[in-house]
């Protein structure tokens, strides 16, 4: 993974990462666009819209609603979603709250998925 804070990252190193327990994959696209595609292989959803609140919950209720555990203020983080607009937008709103670890995706969903299910 790029050294750093707030990089972003290209579709080779996130393959790399989605095996990884100390990694967490944000897919901050809305549930109606999820229905469609599925979220990222390894990764959870949690839309835009919801993430400042998500990440200030209690560890067990993001647990009950997203099952995961948790991020910690260092763990590191990837947002993604269709573009990249909105992935930045929740590295933003994760510096903000104090996470230091964080990452975005910037690549269109569809060439994410088509590489993440094939093989190169």
């Amino acid at each position: 993974m790029a050294s750093g804070e707030g990089q972003d990252i290209h579709i080779e190193e996130l393959k790399k990462l989605q095996g990884d327990p100390s990694v967490l994959i944000i897919d901050v696209r809305e549930k109606s666009e999820i229905a469609e595609t599925g979220v990222l292989p390894g990764g959870i959803n949690i839309p835009l819209g919801e993430l400042s609140d998500a990440l200030e919950k209690s560890p067990t209720e993001f647990t009950e609603l997203y099952h995961h555990a948790k991020p910690e203020k260092d763990t590191k983080i990837v947002f993604s979603c269709r573009s990249g607009r909105r992935s930045l937008a929740g590295l933003n709103i994760a510096k903000k709250l104090g996470f230091t670890k964080y990452y975005y995706l910037l690549s269109t969903f569809s060439i994410i998925i088509g590489m993440l299910t094939h093989s190169w």
